[in-house]
């Protein structure tokens, strides 16, 4: 399951098709191979650390709704945003602290120099 859309294949086909491309303009072209650079980057940081963040988001989740793990964490996720939604779940510091923790990781993986 991917993190976020585009997916690693709809990145990667991006970078692909551009570098099919025949350069036109240099200096757009330097700016569009540090952005490819950054992609392909991007999605090796996914593929390394994505199974371990799934792991411990949904591990996260179950925690802070006291449920089975019967649920995917698509509708774990849900069931978080409509109980904090219906006023069922309070802010706390465990949820601030979790849900800080969760974003944290995804930013591991999306780019770890917005943590700095």
């Amino acid at each position: 399951m991917p993190l976020n859309r585009p997916t690693q294949d709809e990145l990667l086909e991006a970078v692909a098709e551009y570098l099919s491309q025949p350069v036109s303009d240099p200096n757009a072209d330097r700016f569009y191979r540090r952005v490819a650079f950054n992609v392909v980057n991007l999605v090796r940081r996914e593929q390394a650390l994505a199974e371990h963040f799934h792991h411990t988001e949904r591990a996260t989740l179950l925690s802070l709704l006291n449920t089975d793990a019967g649920h995917s964490t698509t509708e774990l996720t849900r069931q978080l945003d409509q109980s904090i939604a219906n006023g069922d779940l309070m802010l706390s510091p465990q949820l601030a602290n979790a849900l800080l923790s969760i974003a944290e990781q995804k930013l591991d993986i999306d780019n770890p120099r917005y943590k700095q």
